[in-house]
């Protein structure tokens, strides 16, 4: 199973939260990265206090011509202290971490953030601290950076006088607009998402301009590359849906803002900044960005049921919507038609993970909400790819083989189109070692997927599961009624 699924969410919270922040202790600026970094220490690349402030006078006039405004005040510049530039880092993270654990007193809140923010030193090129108000830089971990992306260090230079463009940015953004306090009033994860793609977007955006003005289209162009998530090799699933979920946050944002300033210019930048758009579909679709939360039905009890029976048995259990953002990194397995196929079909979608505390038993269901009924079958053929690929990934490294499986149709429960993938897997001596069951069940056009890892329910119980889901699924949407059998 997809374990990363349920996972990924609260990994990337400070990421979705935060428009300088990264993933889950991925690099900061260097998102397109695993967590671990190689082992080599190539030679170190320094600059001097005055080099450093050069680069920030070349920049500031040009950011204001392009968003026509003028900074109020340049901010402090923090050069090679780590501590400092975590304690930056550690006051924009706080509410993130606020929002997931209201129980921290004032001291373990922030006790939590400097943690945090001291385990992504190693990665950070650049922060500007929005609450603290001051820029933060690392060029000492420039070398590293160029090392794992394998870009040439002649571009050293320009890339850190890129970074300082990019973050200097998010300077100017704060001093006009409150970008913390409306991060923090995102009523969803996937309106956060969009927001920061926004506030990211723009960045981008600039730093590409700063770049052509400057003659740094080279150097412009290596460092976008550290954004992107093609061509890394990751260490497991959960790193590289990050770096695609991060990938989004910043190169769809960056088109966003793309489109935006075309129509507008930096007029219409700074009205989008202040009143964001309430859902990542609408980043990769810039033609229908709106402030006001696009009709959807309320999904938040569909998963009573599934709830309630995981809940009972002490489960751990995390719920919540889902956005494009999530769907383009969850499924990137999908070739671009087959995913841009799927994401157009989708109204709305929210995912239920489930881990059980006493071993490795797992489930993941995601409701999808459907364009019409005639997507249902569609979108199931469309799924079974990632399927295979969730198994073939399971087995590629060697340690363990496909002992038995099987591809039916799902018997429990009326459907209007289904599919059952069960695959047993086992190791070098033939133990049976994983039961992967997936079941993708469509009735009119609401389609559930349950994937499952190590946790054969009773059929009595899956038909009660699935049956539960499929009526609080009917009552928010009002669409649909069970298909005779």
């Amino acid at each position: 199973m997809s374990a990363w699924r349920g996972s990924v969410v609260l990994l990337l919270v400070a990421l979705v939260s935060l428009p300088a922040a990264a993933g889950p202790k991925a690099p900061a600026k260097t998102p397109g990265g695993p967590a671990a970094r190689p082992a080599a220490s190539p030679g170190a690349i320094t600059f001097t206090p005055k080099e450093v402030e050069s680069f920030v006078a070349e920049v500031v006039p040009r950011i204001e011509q392009i968003m026509q405004r003028k900074f109020k005040s340049i901010p402090p510049l923090v050069v090679g202290d780590a501590e400092a530039v975590a304690r930056i880092l550690a006051g924009d993270l706080e509410p993130t971490i606020r929002k997931e654990n209201p129980e921290l007193s004032g001291a373990q809140l922030a006790e939590a953030a400097l943690e945090d923010a001291r385990a992504r030193m190693p990665n950070i090129l650049g922060k500007y601290g929005m609450k603290a108000k001051k820029l933060g830089l690392m060029p000492a971990n420039l070398a590293l950076t160029l090392h794992f992306h394998r870009i040439d260090r002649k571009h050293a230079t320009g890339i850190l006088r890129i970074v300082i463009a990019h973050e200097i940015t998010h300077a100017l953004q704060a001093q006009y607009v409150d970008i913390l306090d409306l991060l923090t009033k995102g009523e969803t994860e996937d309106a956060t998402a969009a927001y920061t793609a926004v506030i990211e977007g723009q960045a981008m955006f600039i730093q590409d301009r700063i770049g052509q003005a400057l003659a740094l289209v080279p150097a412009a162009e290596e460092y976008a590359k550290t954004f992107s998530a093609a061509g890394v090799d990751f260490p497991d699933d959960e790193s590289r849906h990050a770096a695609l979920y991060q990938e989004f946050i910043y190169m769809a944002g960056k088109r966003f803002t793309e489109h935006h300033y075309a129509k507008g210019g930096a007029a219409r930048l700074w009205e989008i900044l202040a009143h964001p758009p309430a859902a990542t579909s609408m980043i990769g679709h810039p033609e229908t960005y709106s402030a006001s939360p696009p009709p959807r039905p309320d999904l938040s009890k569909v998963f009573a049921v599934p709830a309630d029976d995981f809940g009972k048995r002490r489960w751990t259990l995390h719920e919540r919507d889902l956005g494009e953002i999530h769907l383009r990194a969850f499924y990137a397995d999908m070739d671009q038609t087959a995913l841009d196929t799927f994401t157009g079909s989708v109204v709305a979608a929210r995912g239920l993970s489930a881990q059980s505390t006493r071993d490795d038993a797992a489930l993941e269901f995601t409701l999808f909400l459907l364009t019409d009924k005639s997507a249902a079958a569609k979108t199931i053929e469309l799924l079974r790819g990632p399927i295979a690929e969730d198994v073939k990934a399971a087995t590629e490294e060697g340690t363990y083989r496909i002992k038995r499986s099987s591809d039916t149709k799902l018997t429990e429960i009326p459907c209007d189109a289904s599919r059952v993938y069960t695959a047993v897997l086992a190791d070098a001596a033939g133990k049976d070692v994983v039961e992967k069951r997936f079941i993708l069940a469509a009735r009119g056009t609401i389609l559930l997927e349950l994937q499952g890892d190590n946790c054969p329910l009773p059929s009595k119980r899956l038909q009660k599961i699935l049956e539960g889901v499929f009526q609080s699924a009917t009552e928010a949407t009002g669409r649909q009624k069970a298909p005779p059998r």
